[in-house]
């Protein structure tokens, strides 16, 4: 009887906080957006092109940085837990001091860094390649190695967490019959693959919602042009409708995510810590 209740009172807290948080805003949303429908210029706002290359820009940039952070991240977490190599605590401490830095601080240090009066370029005489590296830096591509610095940490502390708890056991096993770089390949990365897919999922997100570095690097992406359809257009309605595609994006990974986890276990829990499988 007891159970009932309890199981009665913790189902009715989780649907008083969904309603809170999720539902009761989107249906705010869906209102306000009903009663202001006949402004059509708040809906073919949508389709027009400097929109949906915004859109364009935002993908390839939430892509781009998910996938070098995700890279990075887990060669990272696997270098510091899993790899004998000198000075380890250094890099581990040193590994995350990138995600305490706001990610606006990061795209001003590297504009200073490569400006023509700086001293890096001064001191590598790259006098020449300065128009080279701005347009490289003031771009898609300098966009996402802004937030693949800023958000790397991010994936390599949630890989971490992931390696602390792989069952080392069928590490062990797999290591009687082949090399630890296999034992890697086949059963460790595996293994972290919802560590490592969430993680990625998290800097898509994180990603989508920056506003301040393509600001800042001169980048049209969707963040931007709600800014400036809410701050200078004044247009709640078509500030809302143009954050759809993102909502349904972040839809679609969710589902992705959930069903590429299916089946697989996220969290174990192991006292010790992770077996060094490689030496150097």
């Amino acid at each position: 009887m007891r159970t009932n209740y309890l199981f009665r009172s913790q189902l009715a807290s989780a649907l008083c906080v969904t309603a809170i948080l999720i539902v009761l805003p989107v249906t705010g949303c869906i209102a306000f957006l009903s009663g202001h429908l006949q402004q059509w210029s708040s809906v073919t706002v949508i389709f027009q092109g400097q929109y949906l290359q915004s859109l364009v820009n935002s993908l390839l940039i939430a892509a781009g940085t998910a996938c070098f952070a995700g890279t990075i991240g887990t060669l990272q977490a696997i270098s510091i837990l899993k790899v004998r190599t000198p000075f380890r605590s250094f890099f581990f401490v040193s590994s995350f001091i990138p995600f305490l830095i706001p990610p606006y601080i990061h795209a001003l240090s590297w504009s200073r860094l490569l400006d023509g009066r700086g001293w890096f370029v001064r001191f590598f005489s790259l006098s020449g390649a300065r128009s080279f590296l701005y347009e490289q830096l003031y771009s898609i591509s300098g966009v996402i190695l802004i937030l693949t610095i800023a958000f790397t940490p991010l994936v390599t502390t949630i890989v971490m967490a992931g390696l602390t708890a792989v069952d080392r056991k069928l590490e062990e096993t797999a290591l009687c019959s082949t090399s630890p770089f296999r034992v890697l390949k086949k059963v460790t990365i595996p293994l972290l693959a919802p560590h490592i897919l969430g993680s990625c999922f998290l800097v898509a997100l994180f990603t989508l919602n920056s506003f301040d570095v393509p600001d800042i690097l001169r980048v049209r992406v969707l963040s931007v042009e709600i800014f400036i359809q809410l701050a200078a257009m004044y247009d709640e309605p078509g500030a809302i409708l143009m954050c759809i595609p993102l909502l349904v994006f972040a839809l679609l990974m969710t589902l992705v995510i959930q069903r590429s986890m299916r089946g697989k276990k996220y969290l174990a829990f192991h006292t010790g810590r992770p077996r060094l499988l490689l030496t150097g």
